[in-house]
Formats: structure tokens, sequence, C-alpha cells
């Protein structure tokens, strides 16, 4: 197999937790191809990857500088793409998909957009930013039309997204949000021995991103009186904590809430999932990309792959979740411990439906495959068409 040259451009901070993403980064690498990667450089969580393929590269992020951190990230592509020979460039999110439509249009090299979230152009607070917005998603929608094909997590959303965009469905392709490896149940104590709790203590871990109105404060505050042999854990992903991460921090200690704001990187992340009794996938109301997550939820994936039921919001997009026998749905964090009570008494039913459903559904390994050699085959195809 003749090695490619890929160049992948991620200007989300956040990349180092979308799973997908970095999971792709190591797969085409274990493939046998060079992959170079562009990140922030103030990357949260850090951004690491090990593997003898991987090049990482950061460009300079003043976002503070309002707009700036595109300009910066833009001209840092351009330089990689003029002085390397790529074969292949894949843009993550929405400006990675507008920088490398402008990439083909300038060196002629092929792409891959890989969507995260839909976007509608209407996000921002202001009038200024909303014309920004419309601008944005007026280039990122002609940027849609140059690529190879359009990776996103699922038809429900892919849906979405074509109509959005303005694209064919027949140009889109599915990776689940997931990490690699079959699923299997494999239990640590990894968030015990971290707050110190007794090695029988049934954990309850919401873990991720934290947002006003998701119901994180108002759960908080009700575990405080859970029963002795239960514990509630938040975890932070992030060392630099929003007012609202820091609101949540006073309940630390207090009856049954901790908190875990010791960020861990992206490869032990399996441990600190496999310690939970149950996972939470509870999301702030945001629009479709809340409400129809389906497949995009990492956390989700995360927990069902380790054998861990789930709660989550009960949205149109997560009712798999209950109708699938692997977790429950509530409407409000009011439910979750009448959820968790539910689940603990019918556990080993609810742990044996989490490996076949993720096996069958949620797996990277099964969806990652064909697009890998559809990629090879149609960079391949066009260089001996040149």
């Amino acid at each position: 197999m003749n090695q490619l040259r890929i160049l992948m451009l991620c200007p989300l901070r956040y990349v180092a937790s979308i799973a997908f993403v970095m999971e792709s980064i190591v797969a085409f690498a274990e493939r046998g191809h060079r992959v170079d990667v562009l990140v922030s450089d103030v990357c949260d969580p850090t951004f690491e990857c090990n593997h003898s393929n991987v090049r990482s590269f950061i460009f300079h992020d003043t976002s503070a500088k309002r707009g700036l951190h595109y300009f910066s990230f833009f001209k840092a592509a351009y330089q990689l793409a003029r002085t390397m020979r790529y074969d292949l460039t894949i843009g993550i999110s929405q400006v990675g998909l507008i920088v490398t439509a402008w990439i083909k249009k300038l060196f002629g090299i092929p792409c891959v957009f890989y969507n995260d979230e839909i976007w509608f152009g209407d996000e921002r607070h202001t009038l200024h930013g909303n014309a920004f917005g419309y601008a944005m998603k007026f280039l990122e929608r002609h940027a849609n039309r140059q690529v190879l094909f359009t990776v996103t997590q699922d038809p429900t959303r892919g849906r979405f997204l074509a109509k959005i965009n303005r694209i064919p469905m027949e140009t889109l392709r599915y990776i689940p949000n997931s990490r690699a490896g079959q699923a299997g149940i494999s239990k640590s104590k990894y968030m015990h021995k971290l707050l110190e709790f007794p090695c029988e203590a049934k954990i309850v871990l919401w873990m991720g991103a934290l947002q006003p109105n998701d119901g994180a404060l108002e759960l908080a505050c009700e575990a405080q009186d859970w029963p002795d042999d239960y514990r509630m854990v938040f975890h932070f992903r992030t060392e630099h904590p929003s007012p609202y991460m820091l609101s949540l921090l006073e309940y630390h200690g207090k009856g049954q809430t901790y908190i875990s704001n010791k960020v861990i990187p992206y490869r032990e992340v399996d441990r600190l999932v496999a310690s939970a009794t149950i996972g939470l996938g509870i999301y702030a109301d945001k629009g479709i990309n809340a409400r129809y997550i389906c497949s995009s939820s990492g956390k989700i994936n995360a927990f069902l792959r380790k054998g861990v039921p789930c709660i989550v919001k009960n949205y149109e997009g997560l009712r798999w979740v209950e109708d699938l026998g692997v977790g429950l749905c509530v409407n409000n964090t009011s439910g979750v411990f009448e959820a968790v009570k539910k689940i603990v008494d019918n556990y080993e039913t609810y742990q044996k439906r989490t490996i076949e459903t993720f096996e069958s559904l949620l797996s990277f390994d099964n969806a990652f495959a064909p697009i890998a050699e559809e990629i090879e085959k149609s960079v391949r195809g066009a260089e001996v068409n040149v």
C-alpha cells in the first residue's frame, strides 16, 4: 500500500477531546500514512499523539484579538501546504473546511470535511457577530461542495447537514464519535483512588462539557443528600474552568457531591470511564446540535464501550439509549437518582446491552475502515489521472 501524506487542519482548541478526530489521526498512521496535524498552541486539553507517523504543528491562536486567530490558522496551513507535498487535507469543523477548500483551489490538493457541529450562522449574540456568522456559513456551504465527501456521525445528523449546507446525501459518510477498540467490561478504581472513595462506592459520573442551564448545579445540590454508598462526581476536562464550573466547585465534598478537576490525557480517559457505575449524558438545550446529538456524544459512546449504562436527557436524538436498553432518559436532573436506582436494580441486563449496542452501532473501527479505503482509492485514482 502506497503511503499518503495527509494534513489534518484542527482549528478547535478542544480537538484533543473529540474522539473520532483523535482516533482517525492514529488510524491513518496505523495504515502506514504520514499524518501532519495543525493545532492551536493553546489546546485545552493538551493535544498529544506519540505515533511515529504523526507530527504536530501549531498555529498561534490570538483569539483575544477578534478574528485574528482565523488569519493565523490560514497562514500556518498555507505555509505547510506550500512547502510539503500532501496528497490529502482533512478539515475539522467549519473553519477547517473553509481552509481546506482554499488550499485545494491554490494547490489542487483533494480534501475531506470532518463535521462536528452543525452551524446556522446565527449562533452569536450581536448583529455584528451574526453578520460574521452568516458570512462564514456562506463560505462553509461553498467549501462543502469542494470535498471528496463529508464525514459526520450518523444519518440523522447527516440529513440536517445536507439540508443546511445544500449538499447531496450521497456525499456523506459516517463515523460515530467513539474511541477505537472493541467494547468490553473492564472496571477500574481510578476515581475511587483519586477522590479516596471506598471501593464499594457507586459512582455516577458527569464528565466533559458543562454549560449554564444544563442542570449540573441543581444535580450537585440534590446529590448532597444521596445515600452513603453513592457518589455524584463531576469531572472537568479543562485547566481553565468557566465561572459556571467555579460555582459548581463550591459543592465539592458536600454530602455525596464531588468535583474532579485533574485534567486527564486522552489515552487515560478509559480508566476514568471504567471507574463509573453509571454515566450521564445531560446537555443544555442548544438546538439541533443537542436535541439530535445521536451518535456524536463522545462521553455516552465512551461509557457504553466500557459497559457503563447511561442516563441521558430526554431529547429526540437520545431516546435510542432507553429504546435499546442501555440506559434511561430523564426530563430534567431531578429525575436522575430515581433512574440510577432503576438501573442498579437490573444492572447486569443493562450492562450486557451496552456492549452489544456499541459493537453494532457505535464502533469506530467498523466505520473507519471503509472510509479510509475509499480515501486511498480516490486519492490514488486522482494521481493516476493527472
